[in-house]
């Protein structure tokens, strides 16, 4: 993202107009004070002009508060500007004064008038626009980012052999290396407790998830019990069919899908069949509570390990747990091949299915004849050749995460 579009972002995420009223307030704070001032230039002692603006101060305090507490500002953080603010208000107000008296009450209007113009109107500005410059550079300097792309050079070999061999197309040998490459590496050192797994290599890891949401049969206005906390990707594929995404509370512990609210929805939905879970951020979900539901209320369980490659719960590596499950390699993720995903089954049949839908549902014909609903879903045998180079990096890539 650009620097101006994240300014444009922070302004709208800050609700800058609320920074208008706060100037706006200034001025009539000011006006209020020029007219009372002017009714009595004289009469007014040192300690009645220190007890308005005290006062004033105090009450631009309280409302700052109270846009502060209205917005939930106290939750970011955003409260210590108001407090220096109505500071920077008081100090400057006793300043004034001094000013004032210095010059005598004759350029009162003056000086009134230049105070509002370019003391707090454009001063206040200045402020509130440093505010906000400090603010966007802490979160660039604080953000942890999920995962940065880190290329080795290994890749390069890959994308060489396809173009030497005039294979960029969709399919070919690095695709075919990648999946079975893949699965090497879940079933080493027991890492799917002796299930035996099938891949599908896809052009994105949303795509694995809708032929994961296909294969496990959702239909129009079925139910299908989701990961709140999650990103919109991982939903979006049970609208795709028609299905309802029902979302479920997360727990404290990993952020992930509530074992208990889990059961509660099945109480409540008894009729639900489904169930879509999360790893979020790569924390394993809680799969022991979370099959066992499922096992008890006869759903299928859909796995989005997007983010949890190389993983594992209990030894067990998550993508493995699911009737299905689904793999991103997108620019955030641990290992990447630019964009791509991949589909998990527990047969070969299921796996040959998505294979058949994900290449446009062609049949079996000298012509071309389509007795289904097709997707041009399957990874490019170049984009293959990336996530080749970078399995191999996939433990040094974990290291450094962690």
């Amino acid at each position: 993202m650009t620097a101006k579009k994240d300014n444009k972002e922070l302004f709208k995420n800050l609700k800058y107009y609320l920074i208008l009223l706060d100037l706006l307030i200034y001025v009539i704070s000011d006006v209020i004070f020029l007219v009372f001032h002017l009714s009595n230039p004289v009469g007014i002692s040192n300690e009645q002009l220190l007890y308005q603006f005290l006062m004033g101060g105090l009450s631009l305090f309280a409302l700052r508060i109270f846009l502060g507490v209205y917005r939930q500002d106290w939750r970011h953080g955003y409260l210590e500007p108001y407090i220096r603010l109505t500071i920077a208000d008081i100090i400057g107000g006793i300043a004034y004064i001094i000013f004032a008296r210095t010059l005598g009450t004759r350029d009162i209007l003056f000086i009134t008038l230049f105070a509002i113009i370019v003391f707090n109107f454009v001063g206040a500005l200045l402020l509130r626009l440093g505010i906000l410059y400090i603010y966007q550079r802490a979160q660039k300097k604080d953000m942890v980012l999920l995962s940065s792309p880190t290329m080795h050079g290994e890749e390069q070999k890959f994308i060489q052999e396809a173009f030497d061999r005039n294979w960029v197309a969709p399919l070919g040998f690095n695709c075919d290396g990648f999946e079975n490459e893949m699965i090497d590496y879940l079933e080493s050192d027991h890492g799917t407790a002796g299930k035996k797994l099938h891949s599908l290599a896809t052009v994105s890891g949303t795509s694995a998830i809708h032929l994961a949401v296909k294969l496990a049969g959702v239909k129009p206005g079925d139910l299908v019990l989701c990961t709140d906390m999650t990103f919109s990707a991982t939903v979006n594929p049970v609208v795709y069919e028609g299905g309802k995404p029902v979302f479920i509370d997360s727990e404290r512990e990993s952020w992930n899908m509530d074992p208990d609210a889990l059961e509660k929805a099945f109480q409540k939905y008894p009729e639900a069949k489904f169930v879509e879970i999360v790893h979020l951020y790569g924390t394993p979900a809680k799969m022991d509570e979370i099959k066992a539901i499922c096992e008890k209320h006869g759903a299928i369980l859909i796995e989005d390990a997007a983010e949890a490659l190389g993983a594992d719960y209990k030894g067990q590596k998550c993508g493995s747990f699911g009737k299905y499950g689904i793999l991103s390699f997108n620019g955030n993720k641990i290992i990447t091949t630019s964009g791509g995903g991949m589909l998990l089954t527990d047969t070969k049949e299921s796996r040959d299915k998505a294979l058949f839908w994900s290449t446009q549902s062609r049949d079996a014909a000298p012509w071309y004849q389509h007795s289904e609903i097709g997707y041009n879903y399957r990874m490019s045998n170049v984009v293959a050749g990336i996530g080749r180079g970078q399995l191999k990096y996939l433990a040094e890539h974990k290291e450094k995460k962690t």
